[in-house]
């Protein structure tokens, strides 16, 4: 987040390395809000097997074993939005949101965390 890179790569090729040496739990974060920034998308932009093939190489980058999606989660993977061109070019616009949201509830006291996280109005307020 604080070293952005502003090189021509892929999203995938600049997240490998800003991800690189970082331990485990942190690229299975990395996949997980990958996850959520993808779900929404329709098959026509990103369909429900590239979708996988992207968290299994993210996860990969620590040697974790590939994505298992229950299969009500997988169906939830068909997506309802058609983000356009301008989704896919910044979709690490909406990454970053995600981790900067991950921080801001981290940095509360647990029984905190866990009231935003039981309230949907709360969390999106937040």
């Amino acid at each position: 987040m604080d070293q952005p890179d502003s090189s021509s790569d892929t999203f995938l090729v600049k997240l490998r390395r800003q991800l690189d040496g970082a331990p485990a739990a942190p690229i299975a974060l990395a996949a997980e809000l990958l996850l959520v920034n993808m779900a929404p998308l329709v098959p026509e932009q990103i369909g429900i097997r590239k979708k996988l093939q992207i968290l299994d190489e993210v996860l990969s980058w620590a040697g974790l074993d590939a994505a298992t999606i229950d299969v009500d989660l997988e169906t939830s993977l068909t997506g309802f939005l058609h983000g356009g061109q301008g989704f896919l070019n910044h979709r690490w616009a909406r990454f970053q949101i995600l981790v900067l949201l991950v921080e801001r509830i981290a940095a509360r006291p647990l029984p905190e965390q866990e009231a935003l996280l039981n309230d949907p109005w709360a969390l999106r307020d937040e």
